[in-house]
């Protein structure tokens, strides 16, 4: 099965004088990313493995550098993967696409807004990273674990590209024409008073109010 690469962020994004960003894609899009990252990552070939450690790794190495060669190997036009689901029943395949796109759209959200803001390793290591099975998901926990996590890495890998190359004006002004965004009850950040608590919950209205302008299923009009 050939997955293709994600499609970079900031190639939505003409320049930092933009009021909108051209870039939307379905949480399938996202998982596939996510699937590339995990092939570039490891000689590990079972999605149920955790590399919380490889890919925190990776979350450091993109703080530290640009990324690019850790998130987009090579500039990779294609990967090939092995299909991890040809022994499942058809319903159980389906519940676990189900749960990788979910947690994959979401963690890709919230990296996208940690990395456009410059957030630290640290911080993500703290606060978002999931270093158990998501209890939320039961028999899945650890599926849901890896592709939050993939996911978190390479949202933030992206936002952290949109932020060195000076296109974070142009981010929040597309952010800006949501309507009814999840970040209207939020304020402006308070880099000297806020907490943990204060920062993760602004991240994940801002990863929401992402969705809503970017990923298809949560695309809101106006």
């Amino acid at each position: 099965m050939a997955l293709q690469p994600l499609e970079r962020l900031v190639e939505g994004i003409p320049d930092a004088n933009s009021d909108t960003i051209d870039w939307t894609h379905s949480s399938s899009d996202i998982v596939d990313g996510v699937e590339v990252v995990f092939a570039s990552l490891t000689a590990a070939e079972k999605e149920a493995d955790d590399r919380s450690e490889d890919l925190f790794d990776l979350v450091e190495k993109i703080a530290e550098f640009a990324g690019e060669e850790y998130v987009w190997p090579v500039k990779l036009t294609e990967v090939l993967v092995k299909a991890e689901l040809y022994a499942l029943g058809a319903g159980e395949a389906g519940a676990m696409q189900n749960i990788k796109e979910k947690v994959s759209a979401t963690g890709f959200a919230e990296g996208v807004a940690v990395g456009v803001m410059a957030g630290t390793p640290d911080y993500i290591k703290s606060n978002l990273w999931k270093w158990g099975p998501d209890a939320d998901y039961r028999d899945y926990g650890k599926l849901a674990q890896n592709y939050y996590n993939a996911a978190l890495a390479l949202g933030f890998a992206n936002g952290r590209e949109v932020q060195r190359k000076g296109y974070d004006p142009a981010f929040f002004r597309d952010l800006a024409q949501l309507s009814d965004s999840p970040l209207a009850n939020q304020g402006d950040p308070d880099q000297q008073n806020w907490n943990d608590r204060d920062w993760t919950d602004y991240y994940i209205a801002m990863g929401g109010a992402f969705l809503q302008r970017h990923v298809s299923e949560y695309v809101k009009t106006g």
